[in-house]
């Protein structure tokens, strides 16, 4: 069964407004490096690159993959590259934020 298209679209529009930014659409570049699934608010200021995920069986693999799309969208080193991942049927409030523990460590440790 194919996925309701505005199910994952309204997922979407929900963590840009969360984050402050907005939701990018399509994007249907080289498919090298890949966009941020969220638009930044203040252009060439460093903030996430995202990359949101909706899946009814999210798996290890799912999230792995997720956080390595954001990291290669990544504008600048400074970018914080995180996946939000929902499972369907599960309220958007509840939904996790994933990133390497590396990242995590770079941007939010304290060495």
């Amino acid at each position: 069964m194919a996925k309701n298209p505005n199910t994952w679209k309204k997922f979407e529009t929900f963590v840009a407004k969360r984050l402050g930014g907005k939701r990018r659409g399509a994007y249907t570049g080289d498919g090298r490096k890949g966009k941020s699934d969220i638009v930044r608010p203040q252009p060439g200021v460093p903030w996430f690159s995202v990359e949101v995920k909706y899946s009814a069986r999210p798996s290890w693999g799912l999230l792995v993959d997720a956080v390595e799309q954001a990291r290669r969208a990544s504008e600048t080193p400074l970018d914080i590259p995180i996946a939000v991942v929902k499972k369907k049927g599960m309220a958007s409030s509840l939904a996790l934020v994933v990133m390497r523990l590396d990242d995590f460590a770079e941007h939010f440790g304290d060495g």
